[in-house]
């Protein structure tokens, strides 16, 4: 971040060492580069760019090369009912898809009717929704992470009868079908999913559950 406001910011590669600090975007002023995900050869970065306005924020996703050449808007994301907000991309194991989180409209009450991962193509073409929503403004859905083989997804889900309080869930990739709630009932939350490099393992982050023997803010893995 460039301010303590965190509203302006940019990407970085440093070497494992901390050696050879090297900025490869350069947004304006008032822009946020943050959620990057690798590609899986390692050559490009996907990642959500904020751009602040006095009165509003818009979130798209970009990609740029590693060496910060050819930075591109990958999913425009204006703000309006098409699309409220593109978020937290992250790219399939071979390569072919980057999915994300994004939001739909009419917005109600500052709220989006439809907030579900979507993939497209790294080339922009194929855009389409992984996961649906549970009905109007009654689930949200954030941060895909694909598994090993790239069959399912793993993400965050918000859900109005639960005060939106997050679980973790995971849907087939291809049309979001066979959803399974992979964290307990009990905590409190369940956000920041990822698989073990295996497939057989899927860790969260979580807050404090009363009654439980969960600490506030632990790391938990599930099969």
């Amino acid at each position: 971040y460039f301010n303590d406001k965190q509203t302006s910011g940019a990407l970085f590669v440093v070497n494992p060492d901390g050696s050879h600090e090297t900025q490869i975007t350069f947004p304006a002023s008032n822009e946020l580069d943050y959620t990057q995900n690798w590609s899986p050869d390692g050559s490009q970065l996907a990642f959500e760019r904020v751009t602040f306005t006095p009165e509003s924020e818009t979130h798209e996703i970009w990609v740029v090369n590693v060496d910060g050449s050819n930075p591109h808007r990958l999913v425009p994301c204006p703000g309006d009912d098409v699309c409220t907000a593109a978020l937290l991309p992250s790219w399939s194991p071979d390569g072919q898809w980057i999915a994300f989180s994004r939001g739909t409209g009419p917005v109600t009450n500052h709220q989006p009717a439809d907030v579900s991962i979507w993939a497209i193509h790294p080339d922009g073409t194929g855009l389409r929704q992984i996961t649906h929503p549970t009905g109007f403004q009654r689930s949200e859905d954030f941060d895909p992470q694909w598994s090993p083989d790239g069959t399912r997804i793993v993400f965050e889900r918000r859900l109005a009868r639960r005060d939106w309080k997050p679980a973790i869930f995971t849907a087939d990739s291809t049309d979001g079908s066979d959803v399974e709630r992979v964290s307990p009932k009990g905590p409190l939350a369940g956000e920041s999913p990822d698989w073990s490099p295996d497939g057989r393992w899927i860790i969260y982050r979580t807050d404090e559950a009363p009654g439980s023997e969960l600490s506030h803010d632990e790391l938990i893995m599930f099969l």
